[in-house]
């Protein structure tokens, strides 16, 4: 192998290789290869190789293909650019084995290689996101809205490119939002990002029309419906005034203050004293009797009772108002 200055150089330092295989003469007629190396390249995969930053003249493709296909290093991230030097370049182009041929390149001193890549815009990931909200609620969609939609541009490899958005486990779309997303390059996950939003919906709930004590009955002119942001509402409301109505509430509740479902009690079905009816079962009979409750009790609740007829005390539990389930 030898190397010397070439005369064809137009601005740019022109250097001749010659890559002779042993026991060829120089007086031989040499094959000729030029490699014209542009000072400034783009490239869009992760790796460079020659054809990328050169252009590569010879009248035999089997010499100036392996040229072109010689990888020089791996591509910057992208988006962003490197300095080939040509110390480097020609140290990779030596070292290409049984290539018989007179190499002339010329370039600069360095060269600057930038990769491009795929824009995935704002919008484009906030419309994804928008739409899998709307697919996933039932709420009726005049009552709702998804405001403040953000997210940012990514700049990703090329490829085939596919977004997919990974929710957290029992996320309920409400309130403020934020939504993973991730990028997928070729079936790969490249990179996540995040969409967020606010998302409002409208709907009546029943609040006190005033302050209402701990333990009092409520009656139907103790409560009303009102539209709120469901955003700003613990799980667990009353949407109509039946639901409440002849229940005793937990815990005082203050004027305009909405009313929970962990904030009423069921009224009492079988009071302390009561003579019910009392359904004894297991898998093979059903026998009924009579008896008297010992304490007060709501549906589904364990009472003691006592026996009518025989005075035996059991538990059984309050079904309706005028029965007792004893399961044996």
């Amino acid at each position: 192998m030898y190397l010397r200055p070439s005369r064809r150089g137009t601005g740019a330092l022109g250097l001749i290789i010659l890559l002779m295989a042993a026991g060829i003469s120089l007086a031989q007629d040499v094959p000729q290869v030029n490699v014209v190396v542009s000072p400034k390249s783009t490239v869009t995969g992760s790796e460079i190789y020659l054809r990328d930053v050169a252009d590569i003249s010879g009248e035999d493709t089997r010499l100036t293909r392996p040229l072109a296909d010689l990888l020089l290093m791996t591509a910057p991230p992208v988006g962003q650019s490197l300095l080939l030097e040509r110390t480097y370049l020609i140290s990779k182009v030596k070292r290409i084995q049984d290539l018989n041929c007179e190499v002339t390149i010329s370039m600069p001193e360095e060269v600057s290689i930038f990769r491009t890549g795929l824009t995935v815009t704002a919008d484009q990931i906030t419309a994804l996101a928008k739409q899998h909200i709307l697919d996933r609620t039932s709420w009726p969609k005049d009552k709702m809205t998804i405001d403040n939609l953000r997210a940012k541009d990514i700049l990703i490899p090329n490829g085939e490119v596919d977004l997919v958005v990974t929710p957290k486990s029992g996320e309920n779309y409400l309130g403020q939002v934020s939504l993973p997303i991730s990028v997928m390059v070729n079936g790969k996950e490249y990179r996540k990002v995040f969409a967020t939003c606010v998302v409002e919906v409208r709907a009546n709930v029943l609040i006190a029309k005033h302050s209402i004590e701990r333990i009092r009955e409520v009656t139907s002119d103790m409560v009303k419906l009102t539209e709120k942001n469901l955003a700003g509402i613990p799980e667990g409301y009353f949407e109509n005034v039946d639901q409440v109505v002849g229940k005793q509430l937990k815990r005082s509740i203050k004027a305009g203050e909405i009313i929970k479902t962990s904030d009423v009690l069921n009224p009492c079905l079988v009071k302390k004293g009561d003579v019910v009816e009392v359904i004894l079962e297991n898998k093979n009979i059903i026998l009924n009797s009579k008896g008297r409750a010992e304490q007060s009790g709501r549906a589904g609740e364990m009472i003691k009772m006592t026996n009518t007829s025989s005075k035996k005390e059991f538990y059984g539990r309050v079904m309706d108002g005028g029965t007792v389930r004893v399961e044996m």
